[in-house]
C-alpha cells in the first residue's frame, strides 16, 4: 500500500483514519479512532510513494524503534506501529498543544517566558537523556507544549538509543540535523554526545530571546562550520532587556566546544530554574561579537578547532561485532513482483511467498538456487563463534546516476517491499530485537554496497552465497576485498 493510497476513513489494524492533521517533508499525521482507546491519537506514516527516499524510511524505522522504548510525560505516548509487509505507521498519543515554532510566532519572547518554557524544554531533555537517547534533531517544531506546561518532544528519525544500533549512522556517510541547530561535531558524524541536545537547546533559547536564529539557515552542512570560529552577536547586542543571567545561559549552551557546554540538561535546568545563582562570567558581559581579528585567528585554527572537538566529544561504546549476511532477491526486476517460482518441492509459489517460507530456497543473481537454510546456517555458526555480535542483513538495490522512481508497476515502494523481505527471510532465527538489523542500501553495484558498509561499519565477518556466473564474481570479488573474512555458502 502507498501513501497516496490512504484516505479517510480506511481502517489500518482496527485504527480508523479519521481526517489528515499534518502534511510534512517526510511524513503526514492523521487523526485516527479505535474501540479499545479512549483517548485521542494519531497516526504517523512515512511517505512511501515516488518522493519518498530511502533516508526517509531509516529514519522511520528508528523512531519506531525507539519510541516504543520511550515513557513519561516529555514523550507522546506509544501505542502500536504498522508493519512494513502492509504499511509502516506509529500510532501515538495526540498532543493537543502547539508547537514552540507556534509560540514564538517569529517573534522574541520576554525574558520571563524564555525561562518558564526554557525550563520546560530542559526537563524534557533531562528526562530523555535519562531514558538514554539523543535526539539529534531538535527543533522548534519538534517541541510541543501540553496545556498543563510541560515540553513534549517529538521526531525520533534522527534520533540514537545508546543500546540499540544506531542505523542512521550505519547506512549514511553525511551529518544529519536540522542546519540551523547543529552542534559542530555532528558534522564529524558524533551521534552519542547528550550535549549536542544542549546546543540546539541553546540556540532555541537564544531564538526565543531575540527572535532570531544565532547562525542563520546555512544552506549546506559546510556552511555550519562557520559557528566555529564565527560566533552570534550577543543576545543582550540584540536586545538590551535581556538580563545578564540569561545571556550566560545561551552563550554557555552554544559554545563550539562541547567540554565548555554544560554537562547535562539537568545542570541547564538547575539555572534557568533558579537564575539568581548563575555564575555570570565575561560570556554575560559580552556587548558584541569578538574583535575581527580575533575572527581571523579563529578562522585559521578552526581546523584544529575540529579536532579538539573531536577529541573532548563522548564516543559511544565499543561497537558489538557485526556480522554481514548478503540477501540477494535474485534476477528479478523491482516491478516484477509477484512472479511465480517453483520451491524445491515443486509447488508453485509467488516470489514474496517463497521468501517466507521456512524452507524456501534464496535465487541469487544468476539464478542458482542456495537454501536459505544454509545461509542461515552458517551465519549462525560465525554468531556463535563471536559472542556478543549481532547479525545485519543487507540487499543492495543497484542505482545508475539517472533519477528512478521508488515504486514499482504496482505501485507498491521498492524500498518498503524489500525490507520487508529481508526481515522475512532472517525471521526463523528469533532473534532479539538489538541482535539482528535489516538493511537496503543503495549503491552502484551490489560488491561496491556491501564493502562500503562493511568498511564504514568495521563489519568483523560477512556471509555471502557462491556459486558460477554473477553470484561467484560477487562472492569472488567481496573475498579478495573485503577487510573482513568471508564465508562463501554453496
Amino acid at each position: 500500500m502507498a501513501q497516496a493510497h490512504l484516505s479517510s476513513g480506511m481502517t489500518l489494524d482496527g485504527f480508523r483514519l479519521e481526517e489528515r492533521l499534518h502534511a510534512g517533508g517526510m511524513a503526514a499525521i492523521w487523526r485516527v479512532t479505535h474501540p479499545d482507546v479512549d483517548t485521542p491519537i494519531v497516526l504517523k506514516a512515512p511517505f512511501l510513494d515516488h518522493k519518498g527516499n530511502l533516508s526517509q524510511l531509516v529514519g522511520f524505522e528508528v523512531e519506531q524503534m525507539i519510541m516504543a522504548r520511550l515513557e513519561g510525560i516529555h514523550v507522546p505516548r506509544f501505542y502500536a506501529n504498522g508493519a512494513y509487509t502492509v504499511q509502516p505507521y506509529i500510532i501515538m498519543e495526540h498532543i493537543d498543544g502547539p508547537t514552540l515554532l507556534e509560540v514564538m510566532d517569529d517573534k522574541p519572547m520576554a525574558p520571563a517566558e524564555v525561562f518558564r518554557r526554557g525550563l520546560a524544554m530542559a526537563d524534557a531533555l533531562a528526562d530523555l537523556h535519562g531514558q538514554q537517547v539523543f535526539h539529534l534533531d531538535l527543533k522548534p517544531a519538534n517541541v510541543l507544549f501540553r496545556k498543563t506546561g510541560e515540553a513534549v518532544l517529538v521526531d525520533f528519525g534522527l534520533s540514537r538509543h545508546a543500546h540499540l544500533p544506531d542505523l542512521f549512522h550505519e547506512q549514511y556517510l553525511k551529518p544529519a540535523g536540522t542546519t540551523a541547530y547543529m552542534a559542530p561535531e555532528q558534522l564529524l558524524r558524533i551521534r552519542s554526545d547528550q550535549r549536542s541536545d544542549i546546543f540546539a537547546l541553546g540556540a532555541m533559547l537564544y531564538q526565543m530571546a531575540t527572535g532570531v536564529r544565532p547562525f542563520g539557515t546555512p544552506g549546506t552542512v559546510e556552511r555550519v562550520r562557520r559557528r566555529v570560529w564565527l560566533d552570534p552577536p550577543p543576545p543582550r547586542k540584540l536586545r538590551p532587556e535581556i538580563p545578564p543571567e540569561l545571556q550566560e545561559i545561551i552563550l554557555k549552551c552554544i559554545e563550539p566546544l562541547p567540554d565548555r557546554r554544560y554537562a547535562t540538561a539537568v545542570e541547564l535546568a538547575f539555572d534557568l530554574r533558579r537564575p539568581e545563582l548563575v555564575e555570570v562570567t565575561e560570556r554575560a558581559l559580552r556587548s558584541s561579537r569578538a574583535d575581527p581579528r580575533d575572527t581571523v585567528k579563529r578562522l585559521m585554527r578552526s581546523r584544529t578547532t575540529m579536532d579538539d572537538i573531536a577529541a573532548s566529544a563522548t564516543k559511544p561504546e565499543q561497537k558489538v561485532p557485526i556480522i554481514l549476511v548478503v540477501v540477494e532477491a535474485g534476477p528479478e526486476s523491482e516491478g516484477q513482483g509477484d512472479a511465480p517460482l517453483v520451491t524445491r518441492d515443486g509447488v508453485l509459489k509467488t516470489r514474496d511467498a517463497m521468501l517466507v517460507t521456512r524452507d524456501a530456497m534464496m535465487v541469487t543473481r544468476d539464478g542458482m538456487l542456495v537454501t536459505r537454510d544454509a545461509m542461515l546456517e552458517a551465519a549462525v555458526s560465525v554468531l556463535a563463534n563471536m559472542p556478543g555480535a549481532r547479525l545485519a542483513c543487507i540487499s543492495v538495490r543497484t542505482v545508475s546516476l539517472m533519477p528512478e522512481s521508488n515504486v514499482d508497476a504496482g505501485g507498491r515502494n521498492i524500498h518498503v517491499a524489500r525490507i520487508a523481505k529481508l526481515r522475512a527471510w532472517a525471521a526463523p532465527l528469533e532473534l532479539p530485537e538489538g541482535m539482528l538489523t535489516c538493511h537496503l542500501v543503495e549503491a552502484r553495484s551490489v560488491a561496491a554496497g556491501v564493502l562500503e558498509f562493511a568498511r564504514t561499519n568495521a563489519v568483523a565477518h560477512i556471509v555471502v552465497a557462491g556459486g558460477s556466473g554473477t553470484s561467484g564474481k560477487l562472492a569472488a570479488k567481496l573475498s579478495a576485498n573485503a577487510p573482513c573474512p568471508v564465508t562463501v555458502v554453496g
